[in-house]
Order: structure tokens, then sequence, then C-alpha cells
């Protein structure tokens, strides 16, 4: 099944768990009505925001992401499998980097490892600090400036 057959079915409402790890996906949040509210959000997707269900799948998207890419997770969380993180991880472009939280689940990864958590902060000053910004201005303003000139 393509994601555009799957998402028609979803909007048409004939999707089943087994057809999409999004509804299964669902289903682990919302429990014992989730064969009736999963669906039923998912179908709103495109009714309230114009979006399919197809682009909240990150692992599809995260390669157009044009920026660093940072992924977290615990090694125990079911919402987010270790397999799963380590997929997002592999599909996406440097600067990437990966950090896992051995025995934490889904929860406050900084509360879980404070120590560990040092290795985001780490990750996030490089990518982010106004240093690292202001040279990427000024690489696409020579950049710029270059394809305005003629040669």
């Amino acid at each position: 099944m393509t994601v555009n057959e799957r998402d028609n079915d979803l909007d048409e409402g004939r999707l089943t768990f087994e057809s999409s790890p999004r509804l299964l996906t669902m289903s682990m949040r919302l429990g014992l009505l989730s064969h009736v509210l999963a669906p039923a959000l998912l179908v709103q997707l495109n009714l309230r925001l114009g979006i399919s269900s197809s682009q909240l799948c990150q692992i599809d998207h995260i390669e157009n992401a044009g920026c660093p890419v940072l992924v977290a997770g615990g090694d125990r969380d079911a919402h987010t499998t270790f397999l799963e993180t380590q997929r997002l991880f592999q599909a996406a472009w440097e600067p990437k980097q990966l950090v896992i939280f051995e025995g934490a689940a889904h929860n406050d990864l900084l509360t879980y490892d404070h120590d560990k958590y040092c290795e985001i902060v780490a990750f996030l000053d490089a990518h982010l600090s106004i240093n690292a910004t202001e040279n990427k201005l000024v690489q696409q303003a020579t950049e710029q400036a270059d394809e305005r000139e003629p040669e």
C-alpha cells in the first residue's frame, strides 16, 4: 500500500491497525477506545489542518530538514522505540547526533540523566550559537553576492 493509498483509506475510514503504524501508535496512547478514537482523530487532520497523516511521519521527512539534527531518546521508550530512534537518526543528513539514554522511557530526559543531557546541550551550543549563526549568515551573503556578479 502506498502512502497516498493509505491516506485515502484513512480519509475514508477504511484503515485498520494492521495497515497503519500510525493507528497502532495511537492505540498505545488511547487505550481501550483506540479503535474508535484513533481513526476519528486522524481523519480530522485533513479536515481541520489541511495535512495528511503521512506528513506526521518524521522518518519520511527528516532528510529534508536542511539543518543540524539531534535525535534523543530512551532505549526503553514504548512510544518511540529504540529501533525507530535509530532509523530516524540514520535517515538524517549530517551534521547529526544521536543521544540514547540507557534505561529511560518516554520521559523528561533532563530529569532522567542530567549528565547525559549535557551531550544535547553541547550539540545545541555548537550548532545554535551566535557565532555559528553569524558565520552561516556571512557565508550565505557571500554566496548571494557571488551569484549576482557577472563572470
